[in-house]
């Protein structure tokens, strides 16, 4: 009698990894589904103060499908833009990977300058920024790896 309760404390220590890593997963599928991706044209640079105190670059970019509209993203810092090998001026084409949200600028995941062929990704799925508290890039380069002139 005395090895049932250590069989089922055993069992629920064998099964408990399994039970949450699925809830991880569901969750990280809910935070993929709330990945929206946009394409267009860099209208104009600025920066933002952001929460940490830390000015981050502001792309706003005209986007013409379905219907014609402005979004300003919310990318990084520059110094982690600048560590990342990614560069960005107005008029260029860029595809960014955001979260669905209702504030006024859009934190971006991951974003593509077209014209340049250069990629970073800045925030991992759970929103978090991929650089720290200094201002060091954190972050990957993606699939395409870093642009050929940097």
């Amino acid at each position: 009698m005395r090895c049932r309760p250590i069989i089922l404390v055993l069992a629920i220590m064998l099964l408990a990894p399994a039970l949450f890593a699925r809830v991880d997963e569901k969750e990280k599928d809910a935070l993929r589904a709330a990945l929206l991706t946009v394409e267009g044209t860099v209208m104009s640079i600025d920066t933002f103060s952001g929460d940490e105190g830390d000015d981050l670059v502001l792309a706003t970019i005209a986007i013409e499908d379905p219907e014609p509209r402005e979004m300003s993203l919310l990318l990084a810092p520059a110094s982690v833009l600048l560590q990342a090998g990614f560069e960005i001026e107005t008029g260029e084409s860029i595809r960014a990977r955001v979260f669905v949200t209702e504030q006024e600028q859009t934190p971006v995941h991951k974003v593509f300058n077209l014209s340049r062929g250069q990629e970073a990704r800045l925030r991992t799925l759970m929103r978090m920024p991929l650089w720290d508290s200094e201002g060091r890039w954190q972050g990957g380069w993606g699939r395409h790896g870093r642009s050929d002139s940097h």
